[in-house]
């Protein structure tokens, strides 16, 4: 009898008789191909396979050997197992469509009331060797129904132990690939599952790329599992971790490639909305992010992404900000920010898709800036739109703004627009400007109330410099089609040389009351009134006072121009014509070469003359030319046609003192298509430092290639010399005296 019994067939139809006997006291659907048992407990096990409710697999073995450390009971549904081997498991853990539990839970509550001590079901497994196996958890209730599905699953488990509906282990080592693509090397830990939970403690875990030391804790209801990523909750404390972002990619598609983390934090939350608390992170570019973060449907692609910062620090540059997220911080972050370069920051970070708001201080290349800031629309970040307080502190706004005449600033400003850049600029500033530099000069003490786009200004300005003392109130709007300008100017003091406007002359003060209405794009096209009113100037020559000085430029249907200078103690006059500003010097050249028959006169756009009448009542000129003074009423009017070659000119006046030398009662009459004479020159003297000229007259003609001059005139100082020239000059084919 005990040697029939010791027949493999013999203990295989007995095991086919207990297993037929089991499933129909517990109602199972269990099956087993093969069993050998030797008189030590030995078992060897072939072909062991369980079906659930729905006649699915709940699990195959290929092959288990093991030893059975007490038989007696068995019989009560306890298995006591000695060290097993175990190759070819295929576990499908599965929750039907509308159903609660698991086929795994169901097949265990079949055989255990899951009351401590007094179910009937028990297994323990001293050592258990797994190899070529395969563990699925799927869930029909899900949207995506395979939650997990781990092949080439190898490992190691001590102290296997199923008693009701609790699993525990210690994991001395388990290697797997997850369906998703990542390969787990090695996992070790001290494995815990039951109903409330899974449990992971004193992990450590490498993968191909990564590794992870810590615990992971799982918490859930049995009905959680339908919504996974926003009811399962997790608790995971990452002691030391070594992470790559490819990895990352497995699970959230959306970071940078070959990029590394390291980093420790205490992780709580569901999926959909976790807190990473004390996060320290550095990755391989020295980006470094400390503090505590919360994430909400960053694994969701339907719900709207959220995060909510509270950094202690956090050390980057913008390229590789863009680079751990480029989609999520790409579409987010100013591509103007690449220009503060390295930056830390401090502070409190609220992000959306769509919003962010911030309360930080930040410390960069280009200076600091400390904001409370409202950002909507940032999915259109250039265009975006903001609200709330930013300070500046030495910051290098030129750079920032791609202005090479703006430099760093110190600020206080409430800002309320939209736009980052030249295109989409346009935002209402109002604050102090302590510092600002500009044109190479740093401004103090401003205060500004208005709004301003790129080149757009709309608003009040007040300049407490100690070099520019001014109020500004108005617009200057270079942003159309036509620039337009509308604005009135208060300047009490404003030293042009200390500003860097005035450079030739060290000494360069202006005052005086400016409005300036008016549109055009450059000097050619410019049309409207500047009003200077009340208005002084000083340079190192002399004081010069004028209260009105109106200057009008209008143009008529054909575009010929017309600019009137009104000034009852400056200068009166008129300019009609068609000009460019650039090119009036060329035309004049022309005109005074005309005076020579070989003269080679400059190109000249077509359609260009000029028509002029100005009378001077004021030292005016000195301004410009410091070492000439005109006296008043000195008259100087003409006609140039640079098409026809004509030139005529008529000028008159009392006096000119020019580098110290005296003109008296000055009368010149220029006509170069005259044919008696193309230029005559009167005047009562000319004092010298070295001589005395009086009553004297010139009077030219221009033959063939040759100037001819005749002057009469009385020298010394007695006048007693008499001179009678006849002179001739001319020019070759450079232009240059001969």
């Amino acid at each position: 009898m005990g040697i029939a019994l010791s027949l493999p067939f013999v203990q295989t139809e007995i095991a086919k008789y207990a297993t037929k006997e089991l499933n129909k006291e517990f109602g199972t659907d269990m099956h087993i191909d093969k069993i050998a048992i030797t008189v030590f407990g030995g078992v060897k096990i072939k072909g062991i396979y369980a079906a659930d409710k729905h006649k699915d697999t709940l699990f195959y073995i290929n092959r288990l050997q093991t030893n059975i450390l007490d038989f007696k009971k068995l019989s009560n549904g306890k298995l006591i197992f000695g060290k097993t081997s175990i190759d070819g498991l295929n576990l499908k853990m599965k929750k039907y469509k509308g159903e609660d539990k698991t086929n795994l839970d169901e097949f265990i509550a079949a055989f255990d009331d899951g009351k401590p001590g007094t179910g009937k079901f028990l297994m323990k497994v001293a050592q258990m060797n797994v190899t070529s196996s395969r563990f699925r958890l799927i869930d029909e209730n899900l949207e995506h129904p395979k939650v997990l599905d781990f092949t080439k699953l190898n490992g190691q488990l001590d102290f296997f132990k199923i008693k009701g509906p609790v699993v525990t282990a210690d994991i001395k080592q388990l290697s797997l690939l997850d369906h998703r693509g990542l390969l787990v090397e090695n996992m070790v830990t001290n494995f815990t599952y039951s109903k409330e939970n899974i449990r992971l403690e004193k992990l450590n875990l490498k993968t191909k790329e990564s590794t992870l030391v810590g615990d992971v804790i799982l918490k859930y209801k049995p009905k959680d599992f339908s919504d996974f990523n926003n009811r399962v909750v997790f608790d995971v404390n990452m002691e030391k971790a070594s992470v790559s972002s490819n990895e990352l990619n497995y699970f959230y598609n959306e970071f940078g490639k070959n990029l590394r983390f390291y980093l420790s934090t205490h992780l709580t939350g569901t999926l959909n909305n976790f807190t990473t608390h004390d996060l320290r992170l550095l990755d391989t570019n020295d980006s470094e992010i400390i503090g505590t973060v919360n994430f909400k449907n960053l694994f969701n692609k339907k719900g709207a992404f959220y995060m909510k910062g509270n950094f202690d620090r956090v050390t980057s540059n913008y390229t590789n900000l863009k680079g751990i997220l480029p989609r999520v911080l790409g579409e987010s972050l100013p591509e103007t920010l690449h220009k503060l370069g390295r930056v830390d920051l401090v502070g409190d970070i609220e992000l959306t898709k769509t919003k962010i708001d911030a309360d930080i201080y930040l410390m960069s290349g280009l200076g600091e800036l400390n904001t409370q800031l409202a950002m909507t629309n940032i999915n259109n970040i250039n265009n975006a739109t903001y609200k709330g307080v930013i300070s500046l502190n030495n910051f290098d706004i030129g750079t920032l703004a791609g202005e090479k005449d703006l430099g760093r600033a110190t600020s206080d400003l409430d800002v309320n627009g939209k736009g980052f850049n030249k295109k989409y600029l346009d935002t209402k500033l109002k604050g102090k400007v302590q510092s600002l530099t500009y044109n190479k000069y740093t401004y103090r003490n401003i205060t500004i109330d208005g709004e301003m786009k790129m080149p757009y200004f709309k608003g009040y300005l007040n300049s407490n410099d100690p070099n520019l003392k001014m109020d500004f109130n108005g617009l200057v709007d270079m942003s159309s089609r036509m620039k337009n300008y509308d604005f009135q100017a208060q300047i009490d003091y404003a030293d042009l040389h200390m500003l860097n406007f005035m450079k030739k002359d060290t000494l360069s003060i202006f005052k005086g009351e400016l409005k300036f209405n008016a549109k055009g794009n450059t000097l050619d096209d410019l049309a409207g009134k500047l009003n200077v009113i009340n208005a002084s100037y000083q340079n190192s020559t002399d004081s010069y006072f004028f209260q009105d000085f109106l200057v009008e430029s209008v143009f008529d249907e054909q575009k010929v121009r017309t600019i009137t200078i009104n000034s009852p103690d400056i200068i009166q006059g008129k300019v009609v014509g068609k000009y460019e500003i650039k090119q009036v010097r060329k035309i004049i050249e022309n005109a005074l070469g005309s005076l020579y028959a070989n003269y080679s006169p400059n190109k000249l756009k077509p359609g260009q003359f000029l028509d002029f009448d100005f009378t001077i009542y004021n030292k005016i000129v000195e301004i410009f030319l410091p070492k000439v003074i005109v006296s008043e009423n000195t008259i100087l009017k003409g006609k140039i046609d640079a098409d026809k070659g004509d030139f005529q000119l008529d000028f008159s006046s009392p006096s000119v003192v020019a580098y110290n030398n005296t003109f008296e009662n000055i009368r010149i009459d220029v006509d170069n298509k005259n044919p008696l004479y193309n230029a005559y020159v009167e005047l009562d003297s000319i004092k010298t430092k070295g001589y005395k000229i009086s009553d004297f007259s010139l009077i030219n003609v221009t033959m063939n290639d040759t100037l001819f001059v005749r002057s009469e005139f009385k020298g010394g100082p007695k006048n007693q010399d008499f001179f009678n020239l006849n002179l001739y000059h001319t020019i070759n084919e450079k232009n240059q005296s001969v």
